[in-house]
């Protein structure tokens, strides 16, 4: 199986996140946008509250998205962080002013942000885990239903259960359940 070029990945490592239930609340915030705008994209000027300097000019933009629950034990593994695009800081205070730089859907007051994550990747070499590691799909970025190659899934298993960067895991979609008639 060929590598992985990091620069193939990144957007897949940094844009859908997982985050601890409660870890966006402390996140800036966007209070309100130019010319009392419901909704802004590319282009659009915003205002975000909790901006610190040493935090670096480029910054994405997320919104909460689902609750990720273990169906099998009922725990709560974490929360989705939806990006819905990319702004730049043009100027730090209480609040900063930003300007969206890229918008995949539309960015409303109360979308969070974190610094952008900047720098280069590795690149992964896909190899099976060394166990057998059986779980479930949570959720399918941008899909209901389907999955495809490059789809961007959520399952319940993590580090915790020997999940690996590169790990190759299989999927597989359970047929209807018959029942035999007699």
């Amino acid at each position: 199986v060929p590598t992985i070029p990091g620069s193939a990945i990144g957007p897949f490592l940094t844009q859908p996140l997982v985050v601890e239930v409660g870890g966006m609340d402390t996140l800036p915030r966007i209070v309100a946008t130019e010319e009392e705008r419901v909704i802004v994209g590319a282009g659009n000027t915003a205002y975000v509250s909790g901006m610190q300097p040493n935090d670096g000019i480029n910054w994405q933009v997320f919104r909460p998205g689902e609750t990720l629950t273990d169906p099998e034990t009922g725990e709560v593994l974490g929360l989705e962080a939806v990006h819905v695009g990319d702004a730049r800081v043009k100027r730090f205070g209480s609040p900063s002013t930003i300007e969206i730089t890229r918008a995949k859907q539309e960015i409303n007051q109360g979308d969070r942000l974190m610094p952008a994550r900047e720098g280069t990747f590795p690149a992964y070499v896909p190899h099976a885990p060394d166990k057998a590691i059986r779980g479930q799909i949570l959720s399918v970025r941008g899909s209901v239903a389907d999955i495809s190659q490059y789809s961007i899934v959520s399952i319940n298993r993590g580090s915790r259960d020997g999940v690996e960067v590169g790990h190759v895991l299989a999927s597989v979609r359970r047929g209807d359940q018959m029942v035999r008639e007699t």
